[in-house]
């Protein structure tokens, strides 16, 4: 009965605590931390200063930088600080990429120049060259004034490489005083090249391998150009008489072709006038055939491209 007895009282025991709530337990024990607040807070009006004035943390301490405006200030003046520094170095390297950007641009036109040299030089040593040279001339049939003239020439082919679109052609002149000139030759060879481009089908002219060789006779009234016409008449109204106004008779004449390297023109051009064998001046005052074998032709100016 006796052993009964404490096991039951055991049991109810147990049966107490489990029970009874853990906060119950609990809460009769002292809290260290409840009790240094309520120590804190003696007073309800501390309660707003707390809360108005937040502790910072040392951990937040170091990421907070205080600036001085001086300092700030202070450094701008000073030109040999860090700031400054980077100022000089940048305006440096502007101008060195100014430099650079003004090489460069010389770079390309030299570039460019030696390239074009190059072209010229490549064209210059595999284009071909002609020449053009009177064989026989007159007859110089004078009528009544009009002048026709009468001259054969030939050309030949004396580079290392064929030419193509070979054109040849001619023009007498009758002067007074005065003599043609280069601008006329260059007006016979833009003439000559503006006509080939204006009739391209029926233009396109001779092929010719190097050492080929052809004759051209011309036959034409001999033309009064007129800017000379206009200085033999300014001397005659200086007084100069006009029998001393001598009447000469030239001729302007060239070949013009083209190389199988490049499609620029080519040329040869010259001019000449007429004499007589014994050096006279052909009388144009007479009418009459000067034939060949009483005249010689003298060549003057000359134009090679």
């Amino acid at each position: 009965m006796k052993k009964a007895s404490a096991i039951l009282k055991s049991v109810i025991l147990l049966s107490l605590l489990l029970t009874t709530p853990f906060s119950a337990l609990t809460s009769s024990l002292p809290n260290p931390e409840v009790n240094s607040v309520k120590n804190q807070i003696s007073h309800p009006t501390d309660i707003p200063k707390q809360l108005a004035k937040p502790a910072i943390p040392d951990s937040l301490k170091s990421s907070i930088t205080h600036v001085d405006a001086t300092q700030n200030n202070e450094e701008s003046q000073n030109y040999y600080s860090a700031a400054w520094w980077t100022v000089y170095v940048t305006g440096l390297l502007t101008f060195i990429t100014g430099l650079l950007a003004l090489y460069t641009g010389r770079l390309f036109q030299a570039t460019v120049k030696l390239s074009e040299d190059s072209r010229k030089s490549y064209v210059a040593e595999h284009r071909t060259w002609i020449k053009i040279y009177p064989i026989d001339v007159g007859p110089i049939s004078v009528n009544g004034g009009k002048i026709r003239v009468t001259i054969t020439f030939e050309i030949e082919v004396v580079g290392l490489f064929p030419a193509v679109q070979v054109h040849v052609n001619s023009q007498p002149f009758k002067c007074r005083g005065f003599g043609i000139g280069r601008d006329h030759i260059e007006k016979l060879i833009a003439l000559d090249i503006d006509m080939v481009k204006q009739f391209p089908a029926t233009s396109g002219g001779y092929s010719m391998m190097p050492g080929d060789k052809k004759t051209f006779q011309f036959s034409a009234e001999a033309e009064i150009d007129a800017a000379i016409e206009a200085k033999a008449k300014e001397q005659e109204n200086h007084g100069v008489p006009t029998k001393n106004i001598i009447s000469t008779v030239w001729v302007a004449y060239c070949v013009i072709y083209k190389s199988l390297s490049s499609d620029e023109w080519c040329y040869t051009g010259h001019t000449l006038t007429f004499n007589m064998n014994d050096g006279q001046f052909i009388d144009l005052n007479i009418d009459g055939d000067f034939v060949s074998g009483d005249i010689t032709a003298k060549v003057f100016d000359t134009i090679i491209s």
